[in-house]
């Protein structure tokens, strides 16, 4: 089959859309799993050929990640580099999706801590308030 059959009959993937309850992880224990395996974490078990068998496999474990940031990975960053151009392909193609927040006023109730937008924020340099008070 070629290529652009494959792509005729591929459906695309909308990596946006809403699932129901996806921001909910409050139930979980996804935050205690992430400290404990940072806790346990031993860069200096990992060798070249752990790191190789995880650049190998198709699905990678949380395990063959480790290895990859270990320093073990060190002589590895190009193939590393390599596998990750892949799995960006192959998961978004050659598209980038930008973010821009378009502010129609200089006036926001949000209380970005960064932000000069921010009303509370009267000590930020591009918040008017500042100017006024000086």
């Amino acid at each position: 089959m070629r290529k652009d059959e494959i792509l005729k009959n591929t459906k695309p993937i909308d990596h946006m859309q809403y699932i129901p309850d996806m921001e909910q992880i409050t139930d979980t224990t996804v935050m205690e799993q992430v400290l404990e395996c940072r806790e346990a974490y031993d860069d200096s078990a990992y060798t070249a050929l752990d790191v190789a068998h995880a650049l190998q496999r198709e699905i990678l474990t949380p395990n063959d990640f480790a290895s990859l940031l270990s320093p073990a990975a060190g002589d590895f960053l190009e193939q590393m580099a390599h596998r990750a151009l892949q799995e960006t392909r192959k998961h978004f193609g050659n598209l980038i999706n930008l973010f821009t927040p378009l502010y129609l006023a200089n006036h926001c109730e949000n209380h970005c801590v960064y932000c000069g937008f921010n009303c509370y924020n009267h000590d930020h340099p591009s918040n008017g308030w500042f100017a006024l008070r000086l």
